[in-house]
């Protein structure tokens, strides 16, 4: 609403497609989306002029429209150019995004994870399991313990388990660098391991002073707390009618 706007960050193209279609099928105006690593991500909050009203942003086009728009833009760049100096240039002129102070006022962290609590990726590996072993006879419930644990096994196996956990502190951490004083910042996965969750969590605050745990509302919606002070959650989808998901909410604290 109003000046408001939205930065989706992902390293995978394949599923900033899929953002840039419901984006447009929603015709939401304010959303920007850029394919970038989010441990190392340095936009800042693009200002409204970026923005045109009752049309999606650019970046939400498909890429074939994107890069059309791109080319028209160098072109005219370029003519501008060539009448202003009489040199003819196609470099385009880096913004000093890494210089800015700016920050985002609120944060999303949506981290990458062994996905075990969340029920379209179970039954998709029941059918994988099922298919496997071929056990198709065997009980619904025993095939969707068993495959839990198999997945479980091979989430936590090895070097993976470790780049995994590596991966979703590093998330976290360059997130809280990108918001601003006095924002909030959530953390979530679709994992039930603690080793994912609340641990991540737990050695952020530990190494970051400006980083405050606040207690997440759940709006009603059943939930398991954990943590010392019981402020992160877990919803289970025996309770919540929905799948697992893992929340824990950060404040920095205005210096």
């Amino acid at each position: 609403c109003g000046d408001r706007t939205v930065t989706g960050v992902d390293i995978c193209r394949a599923r900033l497609n899929q953002c840039r279609g419901a984006v447009r099928r929603h015709k939401l105006p304010n959303v920007r989306l850029v394919e970038a690593d989010a441990r190392t991500f340095r936009g800042t909050p693009p200002p409204p002029s970026e923005f045109v009203p009752g049309m999606v942003h650019q970046s939400c086009l498909p890429e074939r429209k994107q890069r059309q728009l791109w080319q028209r833009k160098q072109r005219e760049k370029a003519r501008l150019s060539q009448h202003k100096s009489g040199q003819h240039s196609l470099h385009e002129e880096m913004e000093p995004q890494a210089l800015s102070q700016q920050h985002y006022d609120a944060v999303l962290v949506d981290a990458e994870c062994s996905a075990d609590g969340s029920v379209p990726h179970m039954r998709h590996m029941l059918q994988l399991l099922g298919d496997a072993t071929g056990k198709g006879s065997a009980s619904s419930a025993h095939r969707l313990d068993a495959a839990k644990s198999y997945y479980r096994e091979q989430s936590r196996g090895g070097s993976s388990a470790t780049e995994l956990r590596d991966l979703q502190a590093a998330l976290l951490a360059n997130g809280f660098t990108m918001l601003a004083m006095g924002g909030a910042l959530l953390y979530l996965t679709c994992s039930g391991h603690a080793c994912e969750n609340e641990h991540i969590v737990e050695a952020f605050l530990a190494s970051e002073p400006t980083a405050v745990l606040e207690e997440v509302d759940t709006c009603g919606v059943a939930e398991q707390r954990v943590g010392a002070n019981g402020y992160m959650v877990y919803l289970s989808p025996k309770v919540s009618a929905c799948s697992g998901m893992f929340m824990a909410k950060l404040r920095k604290a205005v210096c």
